[in-house]
């Protein structure tokens, strides 16, 4: 079954503006393109396999007596786009939200003949058992249209001007492969704590954003916002450059690596205590742990376990508890932490090779 529709949108004819559109009049580029799609007769349009604006098209050919030919090609739409720009071919059709992303960073394309009218794009669940579910999302989605948030997160995503920016960066990761001016160091120290450079590259945007000059509140510098009482005890001026900044964040997670590794025997375990100390410091995950083991938990599992209770740290009831030896810790930052830099890791890998 649907959810309640997200947003709404049709499709429309993506095809290529006059070489020198930039110094045309726009009623000079409109004369040049394809308004009437009776003008399409007898040309080749092309569209994404099994997509809606694939049936679209078709039948808008079937009802106008086959005037142009349709071919279904098995490529992203982000693709077919691209072929329009780059004079691979004429004439293609999608939907108008993704033309629109992609207008804004190919301005030779031009998307604004429509080929069918907006409907509503929903969420598709599973039809039995989950009412609660569909229940849940239509209750979120009428309360960020009413708050307002829903047309916000629109326009980021789809009316953004500093997307043809962002797309030409040399870090769009889509187009170069690159997430940062750091890789090559990320890659070089990765290697010191086994890791995937790619999960040392999510743990630094999560602490930065790759802003080698950032700073918080409580003194932590950097990349990986190392406090300088932290670089000084393994030798390193983490302030003096982004290279000793990665470093000294990477001899600490090494500490931390030695520190857990008889502690919790499982590497997937440990990986997510590891992060949980980077962020909240090992006091307080071992405080966690304390708890865990008293209160029936296993303190050698994360989720459900450690993290539970490391939750329970701002609450008095446990920060005041005799094994708690830490104290106070706001304990809702680390456990998300954890969840959003393996969550990256993931995306990480799947966009990087």
């Amino acid at each position: 079954s649907l959810t309640d529709p997200v947003t709404v949108s049709g499709q429309v004819l993506i095809q290529r503006k006059s070489n020198r559109w930039s110094k045309l009049k726009s009623e000079e580029i409109n004369g040049s393109l394809v308004r009437d799609l009776r003008q399409l007769a007898g040309k080749s349009v092309y569209v994404q396999s099994g997509s809606t604006a694939a049936a679209a098209i078709k039948s808008l050919n079937d009802n106008t007596g086959g005037r142009f030919t349709v071919i279904e090609i098995p490529y992203e739409t982000d693709k077919i786009i691209s072929m329009v720009a780059r004079r691979m071919i004429d004439f293609a059709v999608c939907d108008e939200n993704v033309a629109i992303v992609n207008a804004m960073y190919n301005p030779i394309i031009d998307v604004s003949t429509i080929v069918s009218q907006p409907v509503g794009l929903a969420w598709g669940i599973r039809k039995e058992g989950s009412e609660l579910l569909a229940g849940s999302i239509n209750d979120w989605l009428q309360m960020i249209k009413g708050s307002g948030l829903h047309a916000i997160l629109y326009s980021n995503y789809f009316r953004n001007e500093n997307l043809a920016r962002i797309v030409k960066s040399d870090f769009y990761t889509l187009n170069t492969g690159k997430m940062s001016a750091w890789d090559s160091h990320i890659k070089a120290y990765s290697d010191s704590l086994n890791w995937d450079w790619r999960l040392l590259a999510s743990l630094i945007y999560q602490e930065s954003g790759f802003r080698h000059d950032a700073r918080s509140f409580a003194g932590a510098y950097g990349l990986m916002q190392v406090l300088p009482s932290t670089g000084r005890h393994f030798g390193i001026d983490v302030t003096s450059s982004p290279v000793n900044n990665i470093k000294g964040g990477v001899m600490y997670l090494r500490y931390l690596q030695k520190f857990f590794e008889d502690k919790i025997p499982d590497g997937n375990e440990r990986l997510k205590f590891i992060l949980a100390a980077y962020n909240a410091g090992e006091g307080n995950v071992l405080d966690a742990m304390r708890l865990a083991e008293k209160h029936g938990r296993n303190p050698m599992l994360w989720d459900d376990n450690v993290a539970y209770f490391l939750l329970k740290k701002s609450d008095p009831e446990y920060y005041n508890d005799p094994v708690v030896q830490f104290g106070y810790c706001r304990g809702a930052e680390p456990v998300a932490y954890v969840s959003e830099v393996l969550a990256r890791y993931s995306g990480y890998r799947n966009l990087i090779p």
